[in-house]
């Protein structure tokens, strides 16, 4: 085992203190102001983030209420057109027609317009 003799001291060293790190007080206050810099912007991003979700939930109301009024629309227009659909049923009209006291007719006679004209729609 080899043994290695303890380093002396250096004469020019004995009555120096130990360097030691010391932080610059500038910087621990550019630090802070970082710091709180940093906590309002957090702040402020959350406080907009609030203000754009109150904004949406706002804004969703009147279409939510207007999605109500488009479902009773759709309800009413097909209820119109089953009302419809019904007064033009050919067996109401009959029904309607005989109890106005018209008869029904003999013969059925359809009326078709000469080869050589063009109808109307063809015009």
């Amino acid at each position: 085992m080899i043994t290695v003799p303890a380093a002396e001291p250096s004469p020019r060293g004995r009555g120096r203190p130990s360097l030691q790190l010391i932080e610059d007080p500038r910087r621990r206050v550019r630090r802070g102001v970082l710091v709180l810099a940093g906590t309002v912007l957090v702040f402020v991003l959350l406080f907009g983030n609030v203000v754009f979700h109150n904004m949406l939930v706002s804004g969703q109301r009147p279409l939510d209420r207007l999605n109500v009024e488009v479902g009773e629309r759709r309800a009413e227009q097909a209820r119109l057109r089953l009302l419809v659909a019904d007064l033009g049923a050919p067996g109401r009209i009959v029904a309607e027609a005989e109890r106005q006291g018209m008869v029904p007719a003999d013969k059925t006679i359809w009326v078709k317009p000469p080869a050589d004209e063009s109808t109307p729609a063809e015009r």
